[in-house]
């Protein structure tokens, strides 16, 4: 148990150690070279299941900083050491994956990762899914599938998972709740409407506390800012907009120039 414990502070210490700014990409080579140690001391202890997971929770720091493919490849090899019961390694390993591949431009690959990741959510017990680090909540499902969903432009399904999980988080997970605000105003651009998917970019990350600079979420500078996640998505939707008057208007609310 002791062990265990030692090479899950690794795995969450190596995904922690990755903010944003000027040396993040110092910060990630640290963050590889923390997941390569935790890894290793988890295939040797024997316990698959902690090896799965240990590779599914690196596979979300490609997948976070612009590197899908590579994110992919360790989801996948996540879902071949984990093992085939219903567990919350078993279900997040599938659920990165979509993310993965949505992203990739993959979306045969995105939707057969939904359909396995759904069906071990539907058979995971209770006791996987108390919302801590090492379970697999039906929030935490429902915020991987909104973001794939979106993704692939499936924005019935996508505002469907973004309403289950607003319902499931709590009004202080303020990060969480302005990802999925975020993939809302996205579903609003892929359905023709530039202006509110714009507005409703920029009042998600208005929103955010003071002493987050949404400024650098979106041009990748330093300081106390949103994850890179947070920003790389909310560009995305505001540079997306046809409407130039709307991304002037977005761009000056975060003093941001539109281009």
């Amino acid at each position: 148990m002791a062990t265990h414990n030692f090479e899950r502070l690794f795995a969450r210490a190596g995904l922690r150690r990755v903010p944003g700014g000027p040396h993040r990409h110092t910060w990630i080579n640290e963050s590889r070279a923390w997941f390569v140690t935790t890894a290793g001391a988890a295939a040797e202890s024997g316990d698959d299941r902690l090896h799965a997971w240990v590779l599914a929770r690196e596979a979300m720091v490609p997948l976070n900083y612009g590197a899908p493919k590579a994110a992919a490849d360790l989801a996948e090899q996540a879902r071949r050491i984990a093992d085939a019961r219903p567990t919350a390694t078993a279900t997040l390993a599938p659920a990165v994956a979509i993310r993965a591949y949505a992203l990739s431009h993959q979306p045969e690959q995105a939707r057969a990762a939904l359909t396995a990741a759904d069906a071990l959510m539907n058979r995971l017990p209770g006791s996987e899914q108390s919302d801590t680090w090492l379970t697999y909540s039906e929030k935490k499902h429902c915020v991987h599938v909104s973001h794939a969903y979106t993704t692939l432009a499936d924005t019935r399904r996508a505002r469907a998972s973004q309403h289950r999980a607003l319902e499931l988080s709590k009004s202080t997970s303020t990060m969480t709740r302005t990802l999925l605000n975020i993939d809302a105003a996205s579903c609003a651009h892929h359905d023709g409407g530039d202006e509110q998917a714009c507005h409703r970019t920029v009042v998600a990350l208005t929103g955010l506390p003071s002493g987050r600079s949404v400024t650098a979420a979106f041009d990748g500078t330093g300081g106390r800012r949103p994850p890179r996640e947070t920003g790389a998505r909310a560009a995305r939707v505001v540079r997306g907009c046809s409407r130039w008057s709307c991304c002037r208007w977005a761009g000056a609310r975060c003093g941001w120039a539109a281009g």
